[in-house]
C-alpha cells in the first residue's frame, strides 16, 4: 500500500536523505556515536538496496544541471548526502556506494576535516555530555558555567540539543590548545584508534569515484548565533578551502551549503544568498516539491537512523523505512519571501 502511495505522490518531487556515520556493526565507535547520528554498514546497505528499486539516484550536479535548466530530473529522484565529513563516509560507505552504481554527497565542515587532531572536537563535547563520566570530571566547572548543571546529556530532546549547541560556540571561542586541554579528561574514556574525520587529500579521490563536494561551514557552529560578517567570513572561509583541496573550482562548492545542525533563519538564508549560495539545504523530515529552474532552492533533508528504520535486531524493517520516507510532508522548495 505505501509503495502504491509512494508512485503517485513521486511525481514532482525530490527525495533528499541525510546520513552521518556508517559503520560495522561490531565497531565500538558504533555504540559511542549519537546514535541519531550512526547506521551500521549492514543496514546502509539494505536501505539502498530498497530505495534502489524505488527512486532514481541522482548526484549534486545532476540537480545543479537541473536548477540551471539544462537537464530534466528522472522520475523519482533521489539524493544521498553525507554530512561533516567523517573518514567512514570514505571507507565504509563509498563501498557500498560503488558497488551499488550509486553517487551522492558529502557536505564537508573545512575545520574538522583540515584539523590536525585525530578527534573532532565537537564529537568529543557530544560524547562527554552522553556520558556519566562527565560528573568525575575536572572539566564540569566548564560545562556548568556554559549552561549544563551535571546531568547526563541523552539528546536529541529540543533543551539539551540548544545546550549542546550553546556550549560548542562557546568553547570554539577559546584558542585550539585551551580546548583540547579542557576536553582532554573526557577524552581518555573514549580511545579512538583512527582518525575520525576525511583527510584534505581524500577529497579529490572522492569526486573521481562520484561523490560530490559542498560545502557545510568551516567551523560548524549555528549560523543562527553568528553575526552578519561571521557568517560571511566561515561560507567563504569553508568554500576556499574546499576549492584548494579539491583540486578545481567544482559548481557544487561554489554553490551548495548545507546549514551546520540544521539552523538557520531569514538572516542566515540572506547572507548565505549574498556568499553565492543558491542550493541550500536544511534538515527538516519532508519531501521537497521539485525546485523551479532558473531560482535559488531551499531544499529539506530525511535523517537516517538505526531506530527509524530497523527492527529491536538492527536489521532492515522495509515497511519501518516505507513509513519513515514515503509519508513525510511535502514542502515548497522556494526561499522565503523576498530572499530569491
Amino acid at each position: 500500500m505505501l509503495d502504491a502511495w509512494w508512485r503517485l505522490r513521486r511525481t514532482e518531487t525530490l527525495t533528499v536523505l541525510l546520513f552521518h556515520r556508517v559503520l560495522p556493526k561490531d565497531a565500538a565507535e558504533l555504540a559511542n556515536t549519537d546514535p541519531p547520528c550512526a547506521i551500521s554498514v549492514d543496514l546502509f546497505r539494505e536501505c539502498l538496496l530498497f530505495l534502489r528499486d524505488r527512486c532514481n539516484a541522482i548526484g549534486i550536479d545532476d540537480l545543479l544541471s537541473h536548477l540551471d535548466g539544462r537537464r530534466r530530473l528522472p522520475t523519482a529522484p533521489l539524493l544521498l548526502t553525507f554530512d561533516d565529513g567523517w573518514s567512514d563516509t570514505a571507507e565504509f560507505a563509498l563501498p557500498v556506494l560503488t558497488r551499488l552504481g550509486l553517487p551522492s554527497t558529502i557536505f564537508v565542515t573545512s575545520d574538522a576535516v583540515e584539523s590536525s587532531n585525530p578527534v573532532w572536537w565537537q564529537d568529543d563535547v557530544a560524547s562527554a555530555l552522553r556520558s556519566t563520566r562527565m560528573c568525575e570530571s575536572d572539566a564540569l566547572d566548564l560545562l556548568t558555567r556554559v549552561g549544563r548543571d551535571g546531568r547526563p546529556w541523552r539528546g536529541p530532546s529540543p533543551e539539551d540539543h540548544n545546550i549542546f549547541l550553546a556550549l560548542i560556540a562557546a568553547l570554539a571561542s577559546r584558542g585550539t590548545e585551551e580546548r583540547d586541554a579542557l576536553l582532554a579528561p573526557f577524552r581518555q574514556h573514549r580511545p579512538v584508534a583512527h582518525r575520525q574525520m576525511l583527510r584534505p587529500d581524500q577529497l579529490t579521490a572522492l569526486r573521481s569515484a562520484r561523490i560530490g563536494l559542498a560545502c557545510h561551514s568551516a567551523a560548524h557552529l549555528p549560523l543562527t548565533l553568528l553575526s552578519d560578517d561571521e557568517i560571511a567570513a566561515d561560507l567563504m572561509r569553508c568554500r576556499d578551502t574546499l576549492v584548494r583541496w579539491a583540486g578545481e573550482p567544482a559548481d557544487s562548492i561554489r554553490r551548495c551549503l548545507a546549514f551546520p545542525h540544521g539552523r538557520y533563519d531569514d538572516r542566515v538564508v540572506a547572507a548565505a544568498r549574498q556568499a553565492g549560495f543558491d542550493l541550500l539545504f536544511g534538515t527538516e523530515a519532508c519531501i521537497n516539491a521539485l525546485p523551479e529552474p532558473g531560482r535559488p532552492a531551499l531544499l529539506n533533508r530525511i535523517p537516517m537512523s538505526t531506530a527509524a528504520v530497523s527492527g529491536t535486531d538492527g536489521t532492515l524493517r522495509p515497511d519501518r523505512l516505507a513509513t519513515w520516507l514515503f509519508t513525510r510532508p511535502r514542502r515548497s522548495a522556494s526561499l522565503p519571501g523576498g530572499l530569491n
